[in-house]
């Protein structure tokens, strides 16, 4: 009987990541993952099926890591605009930090992988639609303390805003100038005024 294999999973994963997030799906061989994590093939199929299970294991380790990171923005104490201009303004800095303009992971993925992957595409739907909805509760409370106009339509503009997210992403990805960056955000947050 083999023994396990003894790798730090997390770390494989955190380098798969990279190759996917800079090449793409398409752009990263079996191989290529092979010489960016250390393992072997065998330790790959073995623990993760294949390129797509391993793939599919970078979107969740992702997802955990930087939307659980964001999410505690939108969580805080403060007042709801507050939590939303941490919100973006994080986005805005960790984007113009981002030299070689990777843009985000499941962006990336959903623009690559999602119009041919049913199961990336309910995954990457199901991160969007619990992400309108972290807006939508923290819009109605910023409604309910007095700090966003009651005339908003909270599911409307959660929706504007995961919108305009994905627009950032997507600018960063093509290497926008760091001001267009930050007027677009400036812009977003200047329509929750009513």
């Amino acid at each position: 009987m083999a023994s396990p294999p003894h790798f730090d999973q997390h770390q494989v994963v955190q380098r798969a990541t990279r190759q996917f997030w800079r090449y793409g799906y398409a752009g990263t061989s079996v191989q290529d993952l092979v010489e960016v994590t250390g393992i072997n093939r065998a330790s790959m199929y073995g623990t993760f099926g294949d390129k797509r299970g391993l793939f599919m294991r970078c979107i969740e380790q992702y997802t955990e890591e930087v939307s659980a990171r964001r999410q505690a923005l939108l969580d805080g104490p403060g007042p709801a605009p507050d939590c939303i201009q941490a919100y973006f303004e994080d986005l805005v800095e960790s984007s113009t930090r981002d030299h070689q303009h990777l843009g985000c992971l499941l962006t990336n993925s959903a623009l690559e992988i999602a119009p041919h992957d049913a199961e990336v595409k309910q995954r990457l739907n199901e991160r969007l639609q619990g992400l309108e909805q972290a807006f939508e509760v923290l819009i109605a409370r910023g409604q309910d303390e007095g700090d966003l106009p009651p005339s908003l339509d909270a599911r409307q503009c959660a929706r504007y805003l995961v919108s305009n997210i994905q627009g950032i992403r997507v600018m960063a990805r093509l290497g926008s100038p760091s001001q267009t960056l930050w007027d677009i955000a400036d812009t977003t947050l200047k329509t929750l005024a009513g």
